[in-house]
């Protein structure tokens, strides 16, 4: 039977070997603990510094996301409110999320802001949210131009989002 501090290792080496997200009761089931102790597990791991995403699907490294291209960041341009609620609708409709927002901006460098946008409610409070106040989103500042670091639950999914907003006008190369 193994220790707690040896299953947690031997719970991020098995993330380490994947390449799609594993569910906490598979995990559960492995090392024949409860999917809660599991959740707890992962919640050490990401105190430790370890970038663990959930998915609908179970947990996945972001490390592995990046190799299989399931994370990525793209480049677009939402010059108003119109097309950024494009953007990120395309996004939520074709399975992915968006996890941030970042500019270039010429004077006070990169600023980057968290946004978990994974869910058409998110969406549409985001875009209440900039209607109700007197703020402009911040690719305003940029002309438009902005990174969003974007991530899915399967490679076709990262291809249909990249040529949703290509077709849109949206995603343009770096």
């Amino acid at each position: 039977m193994l220790t707690t501090a040896e299953r947690r290792t031997e719970l991020f080496h098995r993330l380490q070997k994947e390449t799609k997200p594993v569910s906490g009761t598979e995990l559960g089931k492995l090392f024949n603990v409860s999917r809660q102790i599991i959740v707890g597990d992962i919640g050490i791991l990401r105190a430790r510094g370890i970038q663990v995403t959930s998915t609908p699907r179970g947990y996945i490294l972001d490390e592995q996301m990046h190799k299989v291209g399931t994370l990525t960041t793209l480049t677009c341009v939402a010059k108003d409110l119109k097309a950024l609620e494009k953007e990120i609708t395309t996004v939520v409709e074709l399975e992915g999320g968006i996890r941030d927002i970042l500019i270039k901006h010429p004077v006070y460098g990169e600023i980057r802001q968290e946004l978990s946008i994974r869910s058409m409610s998110d969406v549409q409070r985001y875009i209440e949210k900039l209607k109700d106040s007197d703020c402009k989103p911040l690719e305003s500042l940029t002309n438009g131009k902005h990174y969003c670091t974007v991530d899915a639950n399967d490679v076709e999914a990262m291809d249909a989002i990249k040529k949703a907003l290509t077709d849109a006008k949206i995603l343009v190369e770096s």
